[in-house]
């Protein structure tokens, strides 16, 4: 059994370490983001953060993994994808605002299978109330199913900011993201 390597990185070493990856592999990420709320009326507005953790694969070809879904259930035709919108890849898995060019996503593939486990976080304290969380949940913004993909098993992908990742495992080390 291979010994994990314990790192503490800056977001910008995270970022170097993101972008010299060449290849497809499963890692281990922790990311803290804003939850997405529509802001009239809402008295939790600002307040509200969610906690996601699951594995992901990093460093995977958006268009290879949609037309090998494709080619699997027999769906003729090649899926060419678009240019993300507001954003450039810079490398395999990490983009940057067309705007500033100062902030850095990073491309990560889930598997709805493996659905995304995360916490929602009210003023820094975890939901463990259900009424409150279900009250919370009736200002988040409405999210739309992906469109562009003809197959029935999408490839399912989210970009979080390099700087929302507290945490990210991979080739058996364990990176802690300090801000």
């Amino acid at each position: 059994m291979k010994t994990k390597i314990n790192k503490t990185v800056s977001v910008s070493e995270m970022v170097n370490i993101l972008m010299t990856v060449s290849k497809q592999q499963f890692v281990f990420c922790v990311y803290n983001t804003e939850y997405r709320m529509n802001k009239t009326n809402n008295p939790y507005y600002g307040r509200v953060r969610k906690i996601t953790y699951n594995r992901f694969i990093l460093g995977f070809d958006y268009e290879n993994r949609v037309n090998n879904n494709m080619y699997k259930e027999d769906i003729q035709g090649t899926f060419v994808s678009q240019k993300p919108s507001g954003r450039t890849h810079v490398s395999k898995c990490v983009t940057i605002d067309d705007k500033t060019g100062l902030t850095h996503y990073v491309n990560l593939e889930y598997f709805k299978e493996n659905k995304l486990k995360t916490e929602i976080l009210l003023d820094g304290e975890i939901i463990t109330n259900g009424n409150l969380l279900n009250d919370i949940k009736t200002y988040k913004v409405k999210s739309y199913p992906n469109t562009n993909q003809p197959q029935e098993k999408k490839v399912e992908m989210i970009t979080p900011k390099v700087e929302n990742l507290t945490f990210l495992s991979m080739n058996n080390i364990r990176y802690t993201i300090e801000k």
